[in-house]
């Protein structure tokens, strides 16, 4: 198997707020697992019904932040989605 499992983006990739957090939601590949989650943040969100959803952790001062969501497969193939959130 080298069909890489199906991890996209249903939000926005790339925010910019004044908020304090922002939500990135997506469609991903049933079956798999959790979603991990790297960059500015790290853990995971579970792959649920074939999406998912992650809230940033809250953030009070500007800045620009990246993240990284990781899907992997039994087989070791991945997708990688990467967000942004600039905080101005």
């Amino acid at each position: 198997d080298t069909v890489n499992p199906v991890l996209t983006f249903t939000s926005s990739s790339a925010w910019t707020t004044f908020g304090n957090a922002v939500t990135f939601t997506g469609t991903c590949e049933s079956g798999l697992g959790n979603i991990v989650i790297g960059g500015t943040d790290s853990g995971n969100t579970p792959c649920s019904s074939g999406t998912w959803s992650y809230t940033v952790a809250t953030q009070t001062t500007n800045a620009n932040r990246s993240y990284s969501m990781t899907l992997t497969d039994m087989a070791g193939n991945s997708t990688v989605v990467n967000g942004s959130w600039s905080r101005t």
